[in-house]
């Protein structure tokens, strides 16, 4: 008892859990003419998915997660919209970004491809200005 006791008051006055790293990240995603830049927030839960509609198609899913075990990391999925539900097309799991300055994208530019109707959706993510 003693020790989970010495384990919480150490956590509670230790160094922010997200010191070094940025508070958020954001992604941009673009299809059929249309942008979405989508803020992630830094997590200690790795079930906070945050999801959302891109154009008419796509859906996108993902989680920036810091928690105490591992290194932080986003988790990001791309699914399209078909007479099925949504489908996956694409998963990537995402760290080493603590050293990129800001502005600067670590993911590169991703195109994710739907070969039956030739729908295509375009993304990256930085460390926000």
């Amino acid at each position: 008892m003693v020790r989970v006791f010495l384990f919480v008051i150490g956590v509670c006055f230790a160094e922010p859990l997200f010191a070094g790293l940025p508070a958020n990240l954001v992604c941009t995603f673009l299809t059929g003419g249309s942008q979405v830049d989508v803020p992630f927030v830094a997590q200690t839960n790795p079930y906070s998915v945050l999801e959302a509609e891109v154009g008419s198609r796509f859906q996108y899913s993902g989680v920036y997660f810091s928690g105490l075990a591992g290194p932080a990391h986003l988790k990001m999925a791309v699914r399209f919209s078909s007479d099925e539900g949504w489908r996956p097309l694409h998963t990537a799991v995402y760290s080493g970004f603590e050293g990129f300055k800001k502005g600067q994208r670590f993911t590169g530019l991703q195109k994710v491809y739907e070969p039956v109707t030739l729908a295509e959706i375009q993304y990256w993510c930085e460390v926000p200005r």
